[in-house]
């Protein structure tokens, strides 16, 4: 379980990471992310159970502010291996594929990065066990600032992935399975002002917080 309180009207860019590309995310099964330079393909292994393709996504994310761009070309091959068409990058990217069965279920691999080392999710990509906010009725946003339908921005930076909240606390009951080793984030608040402390609470006793950050 991952408890984050929050102080303060503010944005993050969140990830939580582990080690291994080898885990399962629901029934798909990402086998790898194969380059030649300016191409690129992810491989996954995906249980259909019966079910039909609807579409298959694949996305790069950047990472310095989550912004992706997609490919929808695939292939499958003996019903249960799929290949996805990516856009490689230059620089800091992360490549993923959705899967989406003719009855809406959505599949979602992790996230692995560049040199096919290193996988992780992003925390909006799980719901969140219990959510409170300072404003009654309104519950953090997710890859949206709060309150508003709008990218989350902080000063003149503007982030595409991350879940913004003001003050409240946000609990998560992640899978066991994952072996998370890290939190990344960025913390800023939405208008570029005011003060922000962030409290990051773990279920083994690791917790940490950070000073109060004010923003000018």
């Amino acid at each position: 379980m991952i408890k984050n309180k929050l102080i303060g009207k503010i944005g993050c860019l969140l990830m939580l990471v582990w080690a291994s590309v080898s885990l399962h995310a629901q029934s798909i099964e990402l086998l790898g992310l194969y380059s030649n330079g300016s191409a690129g393909q992810l491989k996954a292994k995906v249980e259909l159970a019966g079910k039909q393709i609807k579409s298959v996504t694949s996305y790069a994310y950047r990472m310095s502010d989550g912004f992706a761009t997609t490919a929808s070309d695939y292939e499958l091959i003996e019903g249960s291996f799929l290949t996805a068409d990516v856009e490689m990058q230059t620089g800091d990217y992360a490549y993923r594929m959705e899967v989406v069965l003719d009855d809406d279920t959505r599949l979602l691999t992790e996230c692995v990065n560049q040199a096919n080392t290193e996988a992780f999710m992003w925390l909006g990509d799980y719901q969140w066990t219990e959510a409170t906010t300072a404003v009654a009725g309104t519950l953090p946003g997710v890859d949206r600032c709060f309150g508003t339908d709008q990218n989350l921005q902080t000063n003149d930076k503007t982030y595409y992935k991350g879940v913004s909240s003001k003050g409240g606390q946000i609990i998560y009951d992640l899978p066991e399975e994952m072996n998370f080793r890290k939190f990344d984030m960025v913390l800023g608040t939405q208008n570029g002002s005011g003060n922000l402390k962030f409290m990051f609470y773990c279920n083994d006793g690791k917790n940490w917080t950070s000073p109060l950050i004010q923003m000018q």
